[in-house]
C-alpha cells in the first residue's frame, strides 16, 4: 500500500477528513508506522496503516469512521 503526502484522505462513510501532512516511518526499514492527517480547526488525526482499506495516488479510504478515531 503506497500512501503518498497530500492524498485526501476519508472515513468509511466517504466523509473527506483532510490531506495526508505527514508520514512517520521506521527509519531501519521503511516501513510505513503512522501518518498524520492535517484538519483545519480540528485536532490532526493520528492513523495507523492498519486503518486503511485502500489507497490511490491522491486518495485514502479508512476503515473506520471519524467518530472511532476520535474516540481512541
Amino acid at each position: 500500500m503506497d500512501i503518498r503526502f497530500g492524498a485526501q484522505v476519508e472515513d468509511k462513510e466517504g466523509r473527506g477528513l483532510g490531506p495526508v501532512g505527514h508520514l512517520a516511518r521506521n527509519l531501519s526499514t521503511g516501513e510505513l508506522k503512522m501518518f498524520i492527517v492535517r484538519r483545519r480547526g480540528e485536532s490532526d488525526l493520528f492513523i495507523s496503516p492498519d486503518d486503511v482499506s485502500e489507497a490511490t495516488e491522491d486518495r485514502v479510504k479508512l476503515k473506520t469512521s471519524l467518530e472511532e478515531l476520535e474516540n481512541r
